[in-house]
């Protein structure tokens, strides 16, 4: 789309000149991780975590050309 050019116009523009670098940030919060250790006794110990996902990519194509492929959706990390 027109937008979509002129905003990678601009960006080109303003990284060549000022050395301006894009990066992308997104995460999920209060993810819940649990481990079992069970022993050759029967016995069982568990520890559980709520864990914050912090994913930094390279996703200019997101924002410029319609692609999304780079980005991973907050489930896929919450389920992983």
């Amino acid at each position: 789309t027109e937008t979509a050019e002129h905003s990678c116009e601009m960006a080109e523009k303003f990284g060549s000149e000022e050395g301006f670098h894009l990066e992308q940030r997104h995460g999920k919060a209060r993810v819940r991780v649990a481990r079992v250790w069970r022993g050759r006794d029967g016995h069982q110990s568990m520890a559980e975590w709520n864990v914050h996902v912090l994913l930094l990519s390279d996703c200019k194509e997101s924002y410029f050309q319609d692609d999304n492929s780079n980005i991973v959706a907050t489930d896929s990390m919450k389920n992983t």
